[in-house]
């Protein structure tokens, strides 16, 4: 089972089902959620073992909150909601429950397969996300720049089409490192829920 600790890091949203209609129900308007949909944000969740805090970063916007868990907060949601929200731990999972207006929403954050899974539930309409742990999805592409050395380097061995050495000083000169890491890099953020799932299957 999972602890607050194993929630704590970096993570990057790379699938979301369900938005548009979670969103509704929410009552944000079709204008403000189809730029929501678009949006690919990063959750930094931090604790100190007291405090808890999340915060969601993107391009379009930017918000946090602090909390200790099991005491009632007043939240601002990133489309303006005030809400009464307060957040347990139980069973392995982080669990956000909102009310406001005569409306509750329950967000639930947990891990599943090293994943972020966060599934958000109002009157029946179902929101599931899924985020990568930042760090180590740089870790997986650094990992994947690694094994491009490597099949250059084998490639020159077997086909004999230059030396060795030659293999090793190709891959090691900055103008090569520089074009493979950008290439992989960018892949691996425009093309996460692909490109990252297959490094990790590698790995």
């Amino acid at each position: 089972m999972a602890t607050i600790q194993q929630l704590v890091g970096r993570w990057r949203l790379v699938e979301s089902k369900g938005f548009d209609e979670y969103m509704k129900e929410v009552g944000v308007g079709m204008a403000l959620r189809k730029v929501g949909a678009m949006a690919k944000p990063d959750c930094i969740i931090t604790s100190d073992g007291k405090t808890l805090s999340i915060k969601t970063e993107s391009t379009l916007k930017t918000t946090q909150f602090s909390c200790k868990l099991g005491e009632k907060f007043e939240e601002t949601t990133a489309d303006g909601r005030k809400t009464q929200t307060v957040c347990n731990f139980t069973d392995g999972a982080l669990v956000q429950h909102q009310e406001w207006d005569g409306k509750e929403s329950t967000i639930t954050r947990k891990l599943e397969d090293g994943k972020l899974v966060v599934i958000a539930n109002i009157n029946g309409s179902h929101l599931e996300s899924f985020c990568r742990h930042w760090a180590k999805t740089m870790y997986v592409i650094l990992i994947a720049i690694l094994g491009e050395v490597s099949t250059i380097i084998s490639f020159a061995i077997v086909n004999e089409r230059v030396g060795f050495i030659d293999a090793i000083a190709l891959c090691c000169s900055p103008t090569w490192l520089l074009s493979t890491g950008l290439i992989l890099l960018i892949r691996g953020i425009s093309e996460p829920e692909t490109f990252v799932d297959k490094c990790f299957a590698k790995k």
